[in-house]
């Protein structure tokens, strides 16, 4: 269980984990800003296909996409059950919402998002 694999941990590791655990478990809202690149054959098929979840249920049209997944990680068996509804409003623009679960089998976290994304070139450079 996670208290077992904190108390193997050494002692700056495990607090930084339990501070990280403590301010996303505070019920204050974060932002969080990532950037990313996605080819226009993702976007043409399946974004998320690369990431070693399992898309139980996926529709897309020209605008929209809605998507209900689950991701198994290896090594601590937890898992992951995401839903998220994204539109597209411009050539540049798309917003959304969803929610994550995470379970060990024992304790589950779950979290909801809102999203909004632009576009912000056609060059990645080395944005993975």
């Amino acid at each position: 269980d996670m208290q077992a694999r904190l108390a193997q941990m050494p002692p700056e590791q495990r607090a930084r984990i339990e501070a990280y655990l403590k301010s996303m478990t505070s019920g204050v809202p974060k932002n969080r800003t990532y950037k990313s690149c996605l080819t226009k054959a993702q976007l043409n098929g399946n974004p998320f296909a690369d990431k070693g979840c399992k898309w139980d249920e996926m529709t897309s049209t020209g605008t929209k996409l809605a998507a209900r997944g689950t991701c198994v990680s290896g090594s601590d068996n937890i898992k992951t059950n995401i839903v998220m509804h994204i539109v597209l409003l411009d050539s540049e623009h798309a917003k959304g919402t969803g929610t994550i679960a995470f379970s060990n089998g024992e304790h589950t976290m779950t979290s909801d998002y809102v999203m909004n994304a632009k576009y912000l070139g056609s060059n990645c450079g080395n944005t993975e």
